[in-house]
Protein backbone atom coordinates (compact mmCIF):
# COMPACT_ATOMS: atom_id res chain seq x y z
CA UNK A 1 0.00 0.00 0.00
CA UNK A 2 2.77 2.37 0.65
CA UNK A 3 4.95 1.52 -2.52
CA UNK A 4 7.93 0.23 -0.47
CA UNK A 5 8.54 -3.36 0.06
CA UNK A 6 10.09 -4.48 3.81
CA UNK A 7 10.32 -8.64 5.11
CA UNK A 8 6.85 -7.16 7.07
CA UNK A 9 5.39 -6.91 3.87
CA UNK A 10 5.91 -10.32 2.83
CA UNK A 11 4.38 -11.76 6.42
CA UNK A 12 1.50 -9.66 5.09
CA UNK A 13 1.19 -11.31 1.90
CA UNK A 14 1.28 -14.43 3.01
CA UNK A 15 -1.11 -14.16 6.02
CA UNK A 16 -3.19 -12.32 3.26
CA UNK A 17 -2.96 -15.29 0.74
CA UNK A 18 -3.78 -17.58 3.52
CA UNK A 19 -7.18 -16.07 4.28
CA UNK A 20 -8.38 -16.33 1.33
CA UNK A 21 -7.52 -20.12 1.38
CA UNK A 22 -9.79 -20.85 4.33
CA UNK A 23 -12.15 -18.37 3.65
CA UNK A 24 -12.35 -18.47 -0.27
CA UNK A 25 -13.14 -15.12 -0.29
CA UNK A 26 -10.60 -11.94 -1.32
CA UNK A 27 -8.89 -10.31 1.74
CA UNK A 28 -10.11 -6.94 -0.11
CA UNK A 29 -14.05 -7.88 0.84
CA UNK A 30 -13.18 -8.70 4.03
CA UNK A 31 -12.01 -5.38 4.80
CA UNK A 32 -13.13 -3.35 7.88
CA UNK A 33 -13.70 0.70 8.30
CA UNK A 34 -10.00 0.10 9.51
CA UNK A 35 -8.71 -1.75 6.97
CA UNK A 36 -8.41 -4.82 8.85
CA UNK A 37 -9.04 -8.27 7.52
CA UNK A 38 -12.14 -9.51 9.31
CA UNK A 39 -11.93 -12.79 8.66
CA UNK A 40 -12.24 -14.47 12.44
CA UNK A 41 -16.23 -14.93 11.94
CA UNK A 42 -16.21 -16.91 8.97
CA UNK A 43 -13.84 -20.20 9.55
CA UNK A 44 -13.15 -22.90 11.71
CA UNK A 45 -9.72 -22.63 13.17
CA UNK A 46 -7.84 -23.02 16.16
CA UNK A 47 -7.66 -19.70 18.33
CA UNK A 48 -4.18 -20.10 17.51
CA UNK A 49 -3.63 -20.02 14.14
CA UNK A 50 -6.13 -17.36 14.15
CA UNK A 51 -3.76 -14.85 16.02
CA UNK A 52 -1.08 -15.58 14.17
CA UNK A 53 -3.08 -14.71 10.73
CA UNK A 54 -4.21 -11.62 12.33
CA UNK A 55 -0.36 -10.94 13.59
CA UNK A 56 0.97 -11.36 9.98
CA UNK A 57 -1.57 -8.88 8.36
CA UNK A 58 -1.45 -6.09 11.06
CA UNK A 59 -1.66 -2.96 10.16
CA UNK A 60 1.11 -1.35 11.63
CA UNK A 61 4.77 -2.56 10.57
CA UNK A 62 5.98 -2.67 13.64
CA UNK A 63 3.36 -4.86 15.18
CA UNK A 64 3.81 -7.91 12.28
CA UNK A 65 6.83 -10.18 12.54
CA UNK A 66 10.26 -8.81 11.40
CA UNK A 67 11.29 -11.98 9.56
CA UNK A 68 9.87 -15.54 8.48
CA UNK A 69 11.84 -17.27 11.03
CA UNK A 70 10.09 -15.26 13.56
CA UNK A 71 6.96 -16.04 11.81
CA UNK A 72 7.49 -19.85 12.07
CA UNK A 73 8.61 -19.57 15.48
CA UNK A 74 5.84 -18.35 16.40
CA UNK A 75 3.75 -20.83 14.29
CA UNK A 76 5.11 -23.74 15.70
CA UNK A 77 4.98 -23.04 19.51
CA UNK A 78 2.60 -20.35 19.83
CA UNK A 79 2.67 -17.54 22.60
CA UNK A 80 0.35 -14.48 21.00
CA UNK A 81 -2.84 -13.90 22.75
CA UNK A 82 -5.08 -11.55 22.34
CA UNK A 83 -7.32 -10.32 25.24
CA UNK A 84 -10.42 -12.07 25.09
CA UNK A 85 -12.43 -8.73 26.35
CA UNK A 86 -12.50 -5.64 24.31
CA UNK A 87 -10.39 -2.85 25.34
CA UNK A 88 -12.85 -1.32 27.89
CA UNK A 89 -12.49 -0.53 32.03
CA UNK A 90 -14.15 -3.00 33.53
CA UNK A 91 -17.40 -2.37 35.70
CA UNK A 92 -16.45 -0.98 39.10
CA UNK A 93 -13.00 -1.16 38.98
CA UNK A 94 -11.13 2.32 40.81
CA UNK A 95 -8.29 1.74 38.86
CA UNK A 96 -7.63 5.10 36.44
CA UNK A 97 -6.26 5.27 32.80
CA UNK A 98 -4.66 8.25 31.26
CA UNK A 99 -4.23 7.52 28.01
CA UNK A 100 -2.79 10.44 25.63
CA UNK A 101 -0.91 9.95 22.40
CA UNK A 102 2.95 9.70 24.21
CA UNK A 103 2.11 8.89 27.17
CA UNK A 104 0.19 6.17 29.26
CA UNK A 105 -0.33 6.80 33.10
CA UNK A 106 -2.42 3.61 35.07
CA UNK A 107 -3.45 4.95 38.92
CA UNK A 108 -4.14 2.78 41.07
CA UNK A 109 -5.98 4.27 44.57
CA UNK A 110 -5.49 3.78 47.79
CA UNK A 111 -6.68 0.34 49.31
CA UNK A 112 -8.82 2.08 51.72
CA UNK A 113 -9.98 0.44 55.50
CA UNK A 114 -10.25 -3.27 55.57
CA UNK A 115 -11.29 -5.34 58.75
CA UNK A 116 -7.81 -7.07 59.00
CA UNK A 117 -6.33 -3.25 58.60
CA UNK A 118 -8.05 -2.03 61.74
CA UNK A 119 -7.17 -4.91 63.69
CA UNK A 120 -3.99 -4.79 62.87
CA UNK A 121 -3.38 -1.36 62.95
CA UNK A 122 -5.12 -0.76 66.58
CA UNK A 123 -2.89 -3.44 67.84
CA UNK A 124 0.29 -1.33 66.41
CA UNK A 125 -1.20 2.02 67.88
CA UNK A 126 -1.16 1.58 71.26
CA UNK A 127 2.74 0.36 71.36
CA UNK A 128 3.70 3.44 69.31
CA UNK A 129 1.73 5.99 71.70
CA UNK A 130 3.71 4.25 74.51
CA UNK A 131 7.16 4.65 73.23
CA UNK A 132 5.71 8.20 71.97
CA UNK A 133 5.34 9.24 75.31
CA UNK A 134 8.06 7.65 76.79
CA UNK A 135 10.32 9.66 74.74
CA UNK A 136 8.67 12.66 75.35
CA UNK A 137 8.50 12.42 79.16
CA UNK A 138 12.74 11.63 78.96
CA UNK A 139 13.04 14.80 76.51
CA UNK A 140 10.84 16.69 78.99
CA UNK A 141 13.27 15.45 82.18
CA UNK A 142 16.32 15.76 80.22
CA UNK A 143 15.59 19.85 79.36
CA UNK A 144 14.16 20.27 82.83
CA UNK A 145 16.91 18.65 84.85
CA UNK A 146 19.11 21.11 87.43
CA UNK A 147 22.38 18.30 87.05
CA UNK A 148 24.03 17.59 84.02
CA UNK A 149 24.63 13.83 84.67
CA UNK A 150 20.75 13.54 84.97
CA UNK A 151 20.59 15.21 81.88
CA UNK A 152 23.11 13.25 80.01
CA UNK A 153 21.56 10.12 81.35
CA UNK A 154 17.58 11.08 79.91
CA UNK A 155 19.70 11.83 76.65
CA UNK A 156 21.26 8.04 76.65
CA UNK A 157 18.23 6.67 76.95
CA UNK A 158 16.41 8.93 74.38
CA UNK A 159 19.27 7.68 71.64
CA UNK A 160 18.63 4.29 72.42
CA UNK A 161 15.03 4.48 72.03
CA UNK A 162 15.43 6.07 68.48
CA UNK A 163 15.49 2.34 66.91
CA UNK A 164 12.04 1.96 68.11
CA UNK A 165 11.14 5.77 67.21
CA UNK A 166 12.37 4.98 63.69
CA UNK A 167 10.33 1.65 63.62
CA UNK A 168 7.13 3.18 64.68
CA UNK A 169 7.83 5.85 61.69
CA UNK A 170 8.07 3.46 59.60
CA UNK A 171 4.67 1.24 59.85
CA UNK A 172 2.57 4.82 60.52
CA UNK A 173 3.82 6.44 56.77
CA UNK A 174 2.67 2.47 55.55
CA UNK A 175 -0.20 3.33 57.46
CA UNK A 176 -0.79 6.36 56.11
CA UNK A 177 -0.27 4.98 52.18
CA UNK A 178 -2.07 2.11 52.74
CA UNK A 179 -5.12 4.44 53.57
CA UNK A 180 -4.65 7.69 51.60
CA UNK A 181 -1.90 7.10 48.74
CA UNK A 182 -2.22 6.37 45.31
CA UNK A 183 0.22 4.56 43.25
CA UNK A 184 0.80 5.35 39.01
CA UNK A 185 2.73 3.55 36.31
CA UNK A 186 3.42 5.81 34.21
CA UNK A 187 4.73 5.17 30.39
CA UNK A 188 6.11 8.05 28.06
CA UNK A 189 8.59 8.31 24.90
CA UNK A 190 11.20 8.14 27.10
CA UNK A 191 10.91 6.18 30.49
CA UNK A 192 8.93 3.83 32.76
CA UNK A 193 8.38 4.61 36.48
CA UNK A 194 6.47 3.74 39.67
CA UNK A 195 5.35 6.83 40.99
CA UNK A 196 3.66 6.98 44.36
CA UNK A 197 1.72 9.93 45.58
CA UNK A 198 -0.29 11.43 48.67
CA UNK A 199 -2.76 13.91 48.81
CA UNK A 200 -1.52 14.22 45.74
CA UNK A 201 1.66 15.27 46.00
CA UNK A 202 4.73 12.91 45.05
CA UNK A 203 6.01 11.41 47.97
CA UNK A 204 8.75 9.61 46.26
CA UNK A 205 9.27 7.64 43.22
CA UNK A 206 11.36 4.46 41.35
CA UNK A 207 14.27 5.01 39.27
CA UNK A 208 13.22 5.47 35.42
CA UNK A 209 14.13 3.08 33.04
CA UNK A 210 14.39 4.06 28.88
CA UNK A 211 10.83 3.15 27.43
CA UNK A 212 13.63 1.93 24.42
CA UNK A 213 14.38 -1.08 27.02
CA UNK A 214 11.18 -2.53 26.80
CA UNK A 215 10.94 -5.81 24.66
CA UNK A 216 8.30 -7.80 25.86
CA UNK A 217 4.44 -7.84 27.10
CA UNK A 218 3.82 -11.42 28.86
CA UNK A 219 1.06 -12.86 31.13
CA UNK A 220 2.19 -15.68 33.61
CA UNK A 221 -1.14 -17.80 33.95
CA UNK A 222 -1.00 -20.08 36.86
CA UNK A 223 -3.65 -22.94 37.80
CA UNK A 224 -3.11 -24.38 41.07
CA UNK A 225 -5.27 -27.39 42.07
CA UNK A 226 -4.83 -28.91 45.70
CA UNK A 227 -6.77 -32.03 45.61
CA UNK A 228 -6.39 -32.77 49.12
CA UNK A 229 -8.02 -29.42 50.03
CA UNK A 230 -10.15 -29.32 47.14
CA UNK A 231 -9.05 -25.66 46.76
CA UNK A 232 -8.07 -24.12 43.42
CA UNK A 233 -5.62 -20.97 43.16
CA UNK A 234 -6.00 -18.80 39.96
CA UNK A 235 -2.32 -16.75 40.17
CA UNK A 236 -2.10 -14.19 37.17
CA UNK A 237 0.56 -11.47 36.32
CA UNK A 238 1.34 -9.48 33.73
CA UNK A 239 4.62 -8.23 33.29
CA UNK A 240 6.41 -5.57 31.64
CA UNK A 241 9.91 -6.72 30.90
CA UNK A 242 12.99 -4.78 30.50
CA UNK A 243 16.53 -5.07 30.16
CA UNK A 244 17.03 -3.58 33.41
CA UNK A 245 14.00 -4.65 35.54
CA UNK A 246 10.41 -5.68 34.99
CA UNK A 247 7.22 -4.05 36.48
CA UNK A 248 4.13 -6.53 37.88
CA UNK A 249 0.57 -5.98 37.50
CA UNK A 250 -0.95 -9.02 39.72
CA UNK A 251 -3.97 -10.10 41.34
CA UNK A 252 -2.15 -11.85 44.74
CA UNK A 253 -0.24 -10.35 46.99
CA UNK A 254 3.64 -10.64 46.16
CA UNK A 255 4.77 -8.34 48.91
CA UNK A 256 7.33 -10.57 50.97
CA UNK A 257 8.74 -7.71 53.24
CA UNK A 258 8.37 -7.50 57.03
CA UNK A 259 5.63 -5.54 57.85
CA UNK A 260 7.98 -2.86 60.07
CA UNK A 261 9.85 -2.32 56.51
CA UNK A 262 8.19 0.61 54.83
CA UNK A 263 8.24 -1.31 51.32
CA UNK A 264 5.07 -0.77 49.19
CA UNK A 265 3.25 -3.62 48.34
CA UNK A 266 2.30 -4.81 44.67
CA UNK A 267 -1.78 -3.13 44.08
CA UNK A 268 -3.75 -6.05 44.10
CA UNK A 269 -6.19 -6.05 40.22
CA UNK A 270 -8.94 -8.35 39.13
CA UNK A 271 -8.50 -11.04 36.63
CA UNK A 272 -10.95 -8.58 34.15
CA UNK A 273 -8.19 -5.72 35.03
CA UNK A 274 -5.09 -7.66 34.49
CA UNK A 275 -7.13 -8.62 30.50
CA UNK A 276 -8.36 -5.01 30.30
CA UNK A 277 -4.78 -3.47 30.95
CA UNK A 278 -2.41 -5.75 29.02
CA UNK A 279 -4.63 -4.97 26.00
CA UNK A 280 -3.99 -1.46 26.58
CA UNK A 281 -0.59 -1.51 27.13
CA UNK A 282 -0.18 -4.21 23.62
CA UNK A 283 -1.80 -1.37 22.05
CA UNK A 284 0.26 1.44 23.77
CA UNK A 285 3.99 0.36 23.19
CA UNK A 286 3.24 -1.96 20.26
CA UNK A 287 4.03 -4.95 21.75
CA UNK A 288 2.00 -8.57 20.82
CA UNK A 289 0.48 -10.47 24.04
CA UNK A 290 2.65 -13.39 25.11
CA UNK A 291 1.64 -15.84 27.66
CA UNK A 292 3.16 -18.48 29.92
CA UNK A 293 0.38 -21.01 31.47
CA UNK A 294 0.98 -23.16 33.47
CA UNK A 295 -1.06 -25.85 35.61
CA UNK A 296 0.11 -26.89 39.08
CA UNK A 297 -2.19 -30.26 40.50
CA UNK A 298 -1.13 -30.49 44.32
CA UNK A 299 -2.55 -34.41 45.37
Amino acid sequence: FGGRAVPASDSYSLGATLIYLVTGSHPADLLGDDMVIEFEESVNLSDEFINWLKWMTQISLKKRPISAAVALEELESPTIVESKLVAAKPKGSKVELRKEKDELEILIPPKGLTLSIVISYFVLFLPTIFITWVVCGLFYEAITSTTFIDAAGYIVCIILSLPFLSVMLNIWRKIIFTLFGYTCLLINQNKIQWRYKIFGLKCFKSPPISTSEIYKLEVFDRTIDNNYKQQQKHLVKLVIVTAIDSYELTNFASNKGKFWQFKIQSPIFTLSEIDWLAQELSDFLNLPITRDTVSIKHR
